[in-house]
């Protein structure tokens, strides 16, 4: 299809983190068409979350494409990069649609075994999440360390236009200068000195933004399919105990079946206590009142409630974020809630199976209506 100059629309998004302090959507002065929020770096063998990550979910859930980043870092192991990050974005009540390896050499050592890391983060977390996996990074370092190890793998590239070269309109139709041995891109991270207060977030200047490589349709066609091709690329050295890291996860498995069995005893217990509790005011009740009516054992069973999901959810084992996550619905699907969990805070969370539980509502924003 031949589409003239200045007519495509291309999709629109913003990159953030904490440092844009706040993130409402519907405030931008442009309509954000994807996000890309970060969920954390890590520091001398330490992971750290983003402190804004969790707080901007309720914005997150609004924007059609929710996307997630993490900035590697070239000190610490594989693995817990990996496992910290996947457990942090497992935190969301939606789904996510794809993420991000942030490969720069701000506070990191630059070598060929730190590029051999992030190809190996990519890898791993495209097979433990069966999510499209994007590099993000610039044409130096492209160049530099990813001309062999990028191939195959959607780049986004960070390439700054003068603010005063573009603007909402001119914007697409504008492409970067991409990097020897890269012929293609997939977002391009072209401003980073924005005032944020006009697109959405609550720092007033050095904010970022992006724009896809088509429309946001095409976006969506992509990341659906997400028909990326990842070459055989050979490293230099093998960076984590791929076998010792395998018996890892197993045992992380193991305790997590445990600990399940254990939520499932207490609860159990909990449930023994209650009725005895009960048994015995019973008891004490007709002792004190012998001839006050026998309490009915089998009180009538109210209504069963049922809901209408705005979003995709995460399903967990309990109504906690952090908890396992044991499954996922579609936006549009009617749920039958049994059991209501009221947070101190507001929040909301029902409960549709035995041990099955999705946020109603979450952080000021709506996640369900009921019918």
């Amino acid at each position: 299809m031949c589409i003239r100059k200045g007519k495509m629309k291309k999709a629109i998004g913003r990159d953030i983190s904490k440092y844009d302090r706040s993130f409402s959507p519907q405030e931008s002065m442009y309509p954000l068409d994807f996000i890309i929020a970060r969920a954390g770096h890590a520091w001398n063998g330490i992971f750290y979350e983003d402190p804004k990550f969790v707080s901007y979910f309720p914005g997150i859930a609004t924007v059609p494409i929710k996307m997630s980043y993490y900035y590697m870092n070239s000190v610490t192991t594989l693995d817990i990069q990996v496992e910290e990050f996947i457990d942090t974005v497992n935190k969301a009540p939606f789904e996510w649609d794809a993420f991000v390896c942030d490969w720069e050499g701000s506070y990191n050592t630059l070598s060929e075994s730190f590029a051999d890391k992030g190809l190996q983060w990519m890898q791993q977390v495209k097979e433990r999440t069966g999510k499209p996996v994007f590099l993000y990074t610039n044409s130096s370092l492209y160049e530099q360390y990813w001309q062999s190890r990028g191939k195959g793998w959607p780049l986004w590239l960070a390439w700054f236009l003068a603010d005063g070269q573009w603007n909402t309109t001119n914007i697409h139709n504008k492409v970067p200068r991409l990097p020897v041995g890269r012929e293609t891109w997939k977002m391009w991270q072209f401003s980073s000195t924005i005032k944020g207060t006009d697109w959405g977030t609550g720092r007033e200047d050095a904010g970022d933004i992006d724009m896809w490589n088509g429309t946001l349709a095409d976006m969506k066609a992509f990341l659906e399919k997400d028909e990326v091709v990842e070459p055989e690329v050979p490293m230099d050295k093998v960076l984590v105990n791929i076998d010792k890291l395998a018996q890892v996860r197993k045992d992380v498995e193991a305790y997590r079946l445990v600990f399940d069995e254990f939520k499932v005893m207490v609860g159990r217990l909990e449930e023994m206590g209650e009725k005895l509790t009960a048994d015995i005011d019973a008891l004490m009740q007709t002792i004190e009142n012998p001839d006050c009516p026998d309490i009915d054992p089998d009180p009538p069973i109210d209504e069963i409630d049922e809901w209408k999901t705005k979003f995709g959810l995460n399903v967990r084992s309990t109504p906690v974020v952090a908890d396992n996550k044991v499954g996922g619905i579609s936006a549009g699907t009617v749920v039958q809630v049994l059991e209501y969990d009221n947070k101190a805070n507001g929040d909301i969370w029902g409960r549709i199976g035995d041990s099955e539980w999705i946020a109603l509502y979450y952080q000021g924003t709506d996640f369900a209506e009921k019918v």
